[in-house]
């Protein structure tokens, strides 16, 4: 990556003498801050796709953060626009915080929180307030979100809405969604629904329906990324479905998936 200058926010660590610094990101670095990814080259068609996408949206007003210890990105947070992302989070002049990601070894030291403050800071004066999505402790938590204000405002299944108000009266509202694939006889039907801002659960879920697809005439397997809000209201959000019934959100363990599918799969075999 070449050298990193711009404005940024120098956070001071105790048990560290160096700094994390933590800027917006210039599109021609997207694809360079996708931490969340152990072996880019394995990736890389779902990075190029991400990254295309991210950097249009850029031009809508979402915006990229990073925190750098030197020249390395620790961490990262992409933000949407008031009514810009394709989760059907209403409410006028709200930010949401579509993810946010700390290297694992860099966790608990206060940089998630640091990322976040950065972010409010720089919306304060220009947003109503700033909502989060928490799909459980394991993936975005409310926990983390709870710490620093965000009050609990809205639910869909196991997908939690969060907001930190600036102007009292700011709402927000996570409209749900209910797909209804027709059924199928004698077929499961296994639909899997990509999030097209991270690579890392494109390419997770691309594992995932192989598996799926590897049960032969037991299953029906569809694919597509949510990548509007038109796909999110006719399909629902990005996740996997079996007949409907949404798998939780985010990154299903593969031994969880077979035990899931081998589950919807049972009512399907002759007893």
């Amino acid at each position: 990556m070449d050298k990193l200058t711009g404005p940024h926010l120098v956070i001071e660590f105790r048990d560290r003498s160096d700094d994390v610094r933590i800027r917006l990101l210039e599109p021609h670095e997207i694809e360079n801050a996708y931490i969340c990814i152990d072996e880019p080259e394995e990736l890389s068609e779902e990075i190029a796709r991400s990254a295309a996408y991210l950097k249009a949206r850029l031009k809508d007003g979402w915006r990229a953060y990073a925190a750098f210890e030197g020249e390395k990105p620790v961490a990262e947070a992409i933000v949407a626009s008031p009514g810009g992302s394709p989760y059907r989070v209403e409410g006028e002049g709200i930010y949401l915080v579509h993810c946010i990601f700390v290297k694992p070894e860099h966790a608990g030291r206060g940089v998630g929180s640091a990322l976040m403050r950065r972010i409010e800071e720089e919306l304060y004066g220009e947003a109503r307030g700033v909502a989060v999505l928490s799909f459980g402790e394991e993936w975005m938590p409310f926990s983390f979100f709870r710490r620093l204000g965000y009050e609990y405002v809205g639910r869909d299944s196991l997908v939690s809405l969060a907001l930190k108000r600036f102007d009292p009266k700011a709402r927000a509202t996570l409209y749900p969604s209910h797909p209804a694939f027709p059924l199928l006889e004698g077929k499961l039907r296994v639909e899997v629904n990509h999030d097209p801002v991270c690579p890392f659960l494109a390419h997770h879920y691309r594992k995932l329906a192989d598996i799926a697809r590897s049960y032969g005439e037991l299953t029906a397997v569809g694919e597509r990324f949510i990548d509007d809000r038109e796909k999110y209201v006719r399909f629902g959000g990005p996740r996997i479905y079996f007949d409907n019934r949404g798998l939780p959100p985010g990154p299903v363990p593969e031994a969880e998936f077979r035990r899931r599918l081998e589950e919807a799969l049972t009512s399907l075999r002759p007893a």
